[in-house]
């Protein structure tokens, strides 16, 4: 059963903690909800970590989620479960329970489910891309996301890619042809927003390139920023200008 948490408020944002968006939810199906104090119905920005497929937790892009309610958004911190336990596409279906989670919950949480973004930044920001293939996302902004899994890939990180396309059953061909926004994509695609470090050494800068180009033949309205100097970690090392290019993009498309 579905858990709807106690909400907390003040005079900054309203909080729902640990919502179970899944049935029968694991550890990983759960999200924070952080909404303005005011009335709605708000458009809504899913924040997805990072952590190669495998790590990380949800808890941590409150950081992400917070100066977002502050422009004005509902923004949920939204875990997934991890490749290396449950196979792709495992993140990618509990990001679209997510998603219709809070469109089944908008009228309770005051969200508008006509206006949902997604962000996201390494893994994080590969899955956002992805999830706007399966649901009518209005947006989305990948920092450092991941656009082409198909091996080989330059990065100092072959792990992840090697995770995530691992499956008992699909061939590694078969799973990286699925995991690729850079292929899944179509012309009816939401608006993008890359941002990308030019030193990035997990995440080839030229996959955003590729997207980029990809998307502006398909007539897809889409931006991509460089950052010089910025390696993978762009989320941190740029955190201020991130949250500012982030914001600008979502407050025009949403």
């Amino acid at each position: 059963m579905r858990t709807l948490a106690s909400t907390i408020s003040n005079q900054a944002y309203r909080f729902w903690g640990s919502l179970s968006y899944q049935a029968d939810a694991k550890p990983d199906q759960h999200a924070h909800l952080i909404a303005p104090p005011t009335p709605g119905p708000h458009p809504l920005v899913l924040c997805m970590h990072g952590g190669g497929w495998t790590e990380g937790v949800h808890h941590g892009y409150v950081r992400v989620a917070i100066p977002l309610v502050q422009q004005g958004f509902a923004a949920a911190s939204v875990g997934y479960r991890k490749v290396h336990e449950h196979p792709w596409p495992a993140p990618l279906d509990d990001l679209t329970h997510a998603f219709d989670f809070f469109c089944e919950h908008a009228e309770e949480f005051d969200l508008n489910p006509g206006r949902i973004a997604a962000v996201g930044d390494s893994a994080g920001g590969h899955l956002s891309l992805m999830l706007s293939t399966v649901r009518p996302l209005q947006a989305v902004v990948s920092v450092s996301g991941p656009t082409d899994v198909r091996p080989p890939v330059k990065t100092s990180y072959p792990k992840a890619y090697h995770d995530l396309c691992t499956h008992p059953v699909r061939s590694r061909e078969d799973i990286a042809l699925d995991a690729s926004p850079l292929l899944r994509l179509q012309g009816d695609s939401c608006p993008v927003l890359q941002l990308v470090g030019s030193q990035d050494e997990v995440v080839p800068p030229q996959q955003s390139k590729d997207l980029q180009d990809r998307l502006t033949q398909m007539g897809v309205p889409n931006e991509r920023r460089i950052f010089p100097g910025a390696s993978h970690a762009l989320m941190f090392e740029e955190e201020e200008a991130v949250h500012e290019e982030m914001h600008r993009f979502l407050k025009r498309r949403v």
